[in-house]
């Protein structure tokens, strides 16, 4: 099965769950939340909200 999600770094820090992150930000952005008021169970908000970011400026998350 192809991922669409990139790979692991291969050097450095391991990047958190894709899934779990996702499902953050689809909870951030459905609720109307403050990216704060995240679910720990999403994991890091921060995390999150840096992910969609940088998805929105490289194309990937529109």
């Amino acid at each position: 099965m192809h991922s669409h999600f990139p790979p692991q770094p291969k050097v450095g820090r391991k990047r958190i769950n894709d899934r779990q992150t996702i499902n953050g930000i689809l909870y951030v952005l459905v609720t109307g939340c403050q990216w704060r008021d995240m679910p720990k169970q999403y994991g890091s908000y921060g995390t999150a909200w840096r992910r969609l970011k940088r998805w929105s400026e490289e194309g990937v998350w529109m």
